[in-house]
């Protein structure tokens, strides 16, 4: 396994997905330049906690994303009927 850390100055968009709350969802991991966002919708109403101090993120490149200390900043309804939630990770 290689092991490899990201800086917070690297632009970078990586589609996968991700387990939370037991659901497997997809989204978007996003660095850019200033911070690390993870993007997904969601069609039902979540049941999710603000900050997320752990989550394995697998892309569809195969790698596996440790990604640590993340909280929510975007949890909004849009039409017609999912939710945006957006988390950044430190």
């Amino acid at each position: 396994m290689k092991l490899r850390k990201i800086n917070n100055f690297d632009k970078f968009n990586v589609k996968g997905s991700f387990y939370l709350t037991n659901d497997l969802i997809s989204g978007e991991f996003i660095g850019d330049g200033e911070n690390f966002k993870l993007t997904f919708h969601l069609e039902t109403p979540p049941n999710l906690e603000k900050n997320i101090d752990k989550l394995l993120f697998y892309t569809t490149e195969g790698e596996t994303l440790i990604l640590l200390n993340g909280l929510q900043t975007k949890f909004k309804f849009s039409f017609p009927g999912f939710y945006e939630i957006d988390y950044v990770f430190t």
